[in-house]
């Protein structure tokens, strides 16, 4: 009912309560539902996205990554569409946050999330040993292209001390 009512303030606190409950909190249950609900929730936000107040909760529901064990196909097709909805870098700190935490057992998809993220424009600016981390963890993972476009793109101006970090 709440979903078929299109009302944005209460899609957003769908979001929030989902986000809130983490993925540590939630039992098998509902965990279940979680793609569901958030597949059902994407693709109707992206029917309204041409509104303002709905194509920001398009990104807010990637906040979901931290309620989802991995990241499969789905979750990254509708984070990395999500992505382009991102209009300030402070707005990034779940997500970069949550790729830090996924990035041991699906790198690819991490790496081009923060790839995708940082062809709009966006340079996350918290927590830079998150994406110390995940750029490490990707040339660990025998993902160098993705990890060296990373690199390229924006690593490079975290200074000379990160750089060594992240090459060792």
């Amino acid at each position: 009912k709440l979903l078929n009512t299109n009302n944005p303030e209460q899609l957003e606190e769908i979001i929030r309560f989902f986000w809130t409950m983490r993925r540590n909190e939630l039992d098998e249950n509902i965990k279940s539902k979680i793609k569901i609900i958030w597949r059902e929730m994407f693709n109707r936000l992206i029917e309204k996205e041409a509104k303002e107040n709905f194509a920001k909760l398009i990104f807010h529901l990637s906040d979901w990554l931290a309620l989802v064990d991995e990241i499969d196909s789905d979750v990254f097709e509708w984070s990395n569409a999500s992505v382009k909805y991102v209009k300030e870098p402070h707005e990034t700190w779940h997500f970069v946050e949550n790729l830090n935490k996924h990035v041991t057992k699906t790198p690819e998809y991490v790496g081009k999330l923060l790839l995708e993220l940082i062809k709009q424009g966006i340079y996350p600016d918290y927590k830079e040993e998150y994406l110390i981390n995940i750029v490490s963890n990707l040339y660990k993972r025998n993902k160098k292209e993705i990890a060296d476009r990373i690199f390229d793109v924006f690593i490079k101006s975290l200074g000379e001390l990160n750089k060594r970090l992240i090459k060792e």
